[in-house]
């Protein structure tokens, strides 16, 4: 999971040593940012228990996924 944008960005707010990091993409206390995930689940057992097994079935059926 250390790929995870939420991951990152919970890294990047949470770390004392990243606060030079922080200051430079201007992140503070009011910032509201916006987190974009477009991979699939590498782990359809989690991704099921988690989004349930209907988005399990919606992923294999997607275009482009062999079943």
């Amino acid at each position: 999971m250390a790929n995870d944008g939420l991951a990152g960005l919970l890294a990047i707010v949470s770390a004392s040593e990243l606060a030079e990091l922080r200051a430079s993409l201007g992140i503070g206390h009011g910032s509201r940012v916006l987190v974009v995930n477009t991979e699939g689940p590498t782990d359809p057992e989690s991704y099921a228990t988690i989004c349930g097994d209907r988005a399990a079935s919606a992923d294999a059926n997607r275009p482009g996924r062999s079943a």
